[in-house]
């Protein structure tokens, strides 16, 4: 071996264990899994026979041509430490740091590099352990550009062997391969290695992989440092190695489309896992949970929408209850969880928001942390609504116009003194609820528009507009002489409306609304007023409606104030406005020809 052995005094049955004697057990350790391998064959040197090496492993070409010289593919130098390790201070580890001599690498890094063997074993030679590091010319490279000037010894990653013969095979070919491609540490191609601090600006970036098995595998033998990537930059197509380091991680994730399950509850359709170099396995579970297998560490990052979030809630919970959870057909067992009282907290909100705005049937879909501070109080106090914790005293049935992003969604309170726990309605877009009205003996109900009983200015400025389904109310509703009045109301309000947002698709409802009222209609006039009303906004009101205006016959101060409107006869609409009384004003001023009185009198005079 090398000039810097290491001599360790112990005993094994009252006499020293010798140099020598450790030196051998070493060696018998690799050659016994070496002479397992149809393609692999050694030769070893003891006691320092070499300046740096103690042998070589030969592997050769094809199994079925034996280890002739015409079969052989490569001798790879290597070099072996035996050490005793009665305390099992490294035979128990799966990576472990250790010395080596500054010297030794600058020899190797002037050949073609090393596969260096440290082998731990204990004293009565019952457990024996080797652990190897793949010193390719780049690799100890970065070792020595990492030694300080006058350092004798530096500390160099060894990783366990797996004792499988095969699996030495491919570090040796890996090796090889690598050496081949990179050539002596003196190179051109060694000396043009891509420092890490220019990856970003790397065109491309692959690695070749003897006996790579899956992602996993990959992952696990890069950590090893058994691999080297090569890269090329822009404007040059020649593949340079990338530097090498055992400072960094380098992930692997992959995306399996499988479900994950509690008890045979589908919580999501798929799932992330995430493996890293060092061994640490992540779950991402939806767009919200991540789970470090490794660590036993769960972690929520809001970063998708309520409903989403209540899904996670819901999962945490079951999997608390029932101690496991299945992502496909491998079980994850989950004992004794237990969550701060804050994330406890947050996850109780999830569940309650997103109940709150599924009982007004509103799909917000905009991520949490998106939601504006005055929004997210409002959805909190939705949900102190819905569980009851607001004013004790609230009637049996309410009306609540409940804003959010400074938009209203109305909305009825029942109030429930049984459990505590309110109902809450959404006024409009309700498809589990039905409006009706009855006829003047309580006997017989009929459907009509939920959306009748909303003031204009609320109904103007509501959250959205779905007007399939506010033509499908229209549709549905029952038109006799016990609706008229709230259909007609719902027109007045579509109007209203209009005059606040400007929506001409509102009118269009109004009008679609009219023309079902006007078959059964006692109220003739009134119903072609709201008509030509609607054809006055729009600008289309022709001289046959200004004949029709003019042909009505009535007595009604209103009615007739609503006539010279329309006819733009200010005076004579202001005459009939005057003789109304208080109370006629009162319901005057809320219906939307209103709006165009007071439009009629702000014209200036031409």
């Amino acid at each position: 071996m090398a000039n810097d052995t290491i001599y360790i005094t112990n005993y094994l049955g009252g006499n020293m264990l010798s140099t020598s004697k450790i030196e051998n057990r070493a060696l018998n350790a690799l050659e016994n899994i070496i002479v397992e391998h149809p393609t692999m064959d050694c030769s070893f040197n003891s006691m320092d026979k070499e300046m740096a090496w103690d042998g070589y492993i030969w592997i050769f070409k094809n199994n079925n041509a034996g280890t002739n010289k015409r079969n052989l593919d490569d001798k790879i130098p290597v070099q072996i430490k035996g050490h005793i390790d009665d305390n099992k201070s490294y035979i128990n580890k799966m990576r472990i740091s250790y010395h080596v001599s500054v010297e030794d690498l600058t020899i190797y890094f002037n050949d073609r590099g090393v596969i260096y063997f440290q082998i731990f074993m204990t004293s009565d030679n019952r457990q024996r352990e080797v652990f190897y590091s793949s010193l390719f010319p780049t690799k100890i490279k970065s070792y020595l550009e990492r030694a300080k000037q006058k350092q004798k010894e530096i500390n160099i990653v060894f990783t366990k062997l797996n004792k499988n013969p095969k699996d030495l095979y491919y570090i040796m070919k890996q090796f090889s391969n690598e050496s081949k491609t990179q050539g002596f540490g003196v190179g051109q191609i060694v000396q043009n290695t891509i420092p890490l601090k220019n990856l970003d600006k790397v065109k491309t970036l692959s690695a070749t992989i003897v006996g790579c098995e899956s992602e996993y595998d990959f992952l696990m033998r890069y950590a090893s440092g058994d691999i080297c990537f090569y890269a090329t930059m822009e404007g040059n197509p020649f593949k340079l190695p990338l530097e090498w380091t055992d400072k960094g991680r380098i992930y692997i994730k992959k995306i399996v489309c499988q479900n994950v399950t509690v008890n045979n509850t589908v919580y999501y359709n798929q799932f992330t896992i995430k493996v890293s170099s060092e061994k640490e396995n992540i779950l991402f579970l939806g767009k919200n949970l991540k789970i470090n297998l490794t660590k036993g560490i769960l972690e929520i990052i809001p970063s998708s929408n309520i409903k989403e979030l209540r899904n996670d809630a819901d999962f945490i919970y079951d999997v608390m209850k029932k101690e496991q959870f299945y992502l496909g057909k491998w079980m994850i067992t989950c004992k004794n969880i237990n969550i701060p009282d804050d994330l406890n907290e947050s996850l109780q909100h999830y569940i309650e928001m997103d109940e709150a705005l599924s009982l007004i049937e509103f799909n917000y879909d905009k991520p949490f942390t998106q939601i504006q501070e005055d929004d997210l109080r409002q959805i909190l106090l939705l949900a102190d609504i819905m569980m009851g914790r607001m004013d004790k005293q609230l009637p049996e049935l309410s009306k609540f116009n409940w804003k959010i992003e400074n938009k209203y969604i109305p909305t009825i309170i029942i109030k429930n003194d049984v459990d505590g726990k309110n109902t809450i309605i959404n006024s409009v877009y309700t498809s589990k609820y039905q409006v009706l009205v009855s006829n003047d003996e309580k006997t017989e109900y009929y459907k009509v528009t939920s959306f009748h009983h909303i003031p204009g200015d609320i109904f103007a400025n509501m959250y959205e507009f779905d007007y399939d389904f506010l033509r499908k109310q229209i549709d549905q509703s029952e038109v006799n002489e016990y609706t008229t009045g709230a259909l007609n109301e719902s027109v007045l309000q579509l109007i209203n409306a209009y005059d606040i947002n400007k929506d001409i698709q509102l009118l269009d409802l109004a009008d679609y609304q009219l023309n079902r009222i006007k078959k059964e209609s006692s109220q003739s006039y009134i119903t072609t007023m709201n008509q030509l009303q609607i054809r006055k906004r729009k600008g289309i009101l022709s001289e046959d409606d200004i004949i029709a205006l003019k042909d009505i016959e009535t007595d009604d101060a209103g009615l007739l104030c609503g006539i010279n409107i329309l006819l733009e006869e200010k005076e004579k609409a202001k005459f009939y406005y005057n003789k109304m009384t208080s109370e006629e004003h009162e319901l005057f001023n809320n219906y939307p020809i209103y709006n165009l009185y007071k439009n009629l009198l702000d014209e200036k005079r031409t």
